[in-house]
């Protein structure tokens, strides 16, 4: 199938845990910016606390235990700064409410990541594929 090109060979299955989605956050959260990185490190914590305790949480991974991690990118303007550096180079896109939203965006300073869920997204072939 697909004559040996390399470009026409279906896709390999991705290992689990291997993809890493971006948490979606309330509008609030999404604009306080720096301060947004306390909570989401508390709700981090407080999600792997209560599923410990409990055996569940909202957010509990396949195997029982809360998977997350928050990549602080920097604490300081320097970070909104360097964003704003970037953004020059691309003069034409930098609009008002592009600098706005590096300014108070949590983006900038903090993102939350996950493991994506067995079964969700794409990248993988389906059981039925997997005979063929």
């Amino acid at each position: 199938r697909g004559g040996g090109e390399p470009r026409h060979r279906p896709p390999r299955r991705r290992p689990a845990g291997a993809c890493l989605t971006l948490d979606t956050t309330s509008v609030l959260r999404k604009y306080i910016g720096v301060l947004d990185a306390g909570v989401s490190w508390f709700e981090l914590w407080w999600g792997s606390r209560s599923s410990a305790g409990s055996g569940g949480g909202a957010r509990e991974g396949a195997g029982g235990e809360v998977g997350g991690l928050v990549v602080i990118t920097s604490l300081s303007p320097l970070a909104a700064a360097a964003t704003m550096r970037a953004m020059a180079m691309h003069w034409s896109q930098l609009v008002w409410y592009r600098v706005l939203f590096i300014l108070f965006a949590r983006y900038t300073y903090v993102n939350t990541l996950r493991p994506m869920e067995e079964g969700r997204g794409g990248g993988g072939m389906a059981k039925s594929d997997a005979k063929k």
